[in-house]
């Protein structure tokens, strides 16, 4: 996932882009699709931590003076927080999903 302005998922995750599984025998289809699910979190965390670092710095930048572009750090404040929040929700989804299967009767 890269954060400037947008958030783009990257080719990487397999949903996106289709995926040759003939061109690779040893491949296992049930573990590709897990992969590609566990990038997707991976991508996730790892923006919301980028954009959390950024936030940090810019807001100490602005304390100690160095920095006088206030709303370009707040932009960056908010990003991170939506960010925190998409992996929050996803997290809570995938508990709720994971608690339903559960509760399915065979």
């Amino acid at each position: 996932m890269k954060i400037d302005g947008t958030i783009q998922l990257t080719p990487r995750l397999g949903l996106f882009a289709p995926q040759d599984d003939k061109a690779d025998p040893s491949r296992d289809p049930s573990t590709a699709n897990l992969a590609g699910f566990k990038n997707i979190f991976d991508d996730v965390a790892a923006a919301a931590s980028e954009a959390s670092a950024e936030s940090r710095a810019k807001r100490a930048m602005i304390l100690t003076g160095e920095l006088d572009d206030f709303p370009a750090a707040m932009i960056a404040s908010e990003r991170s927080g939506i960010l925190f929040e998409l992996n929050l929700n996803m997290r809570n989804r995938v508990i709720d999903a994971y608690q339903e299967i559960l509760r399915t009767q065979v």
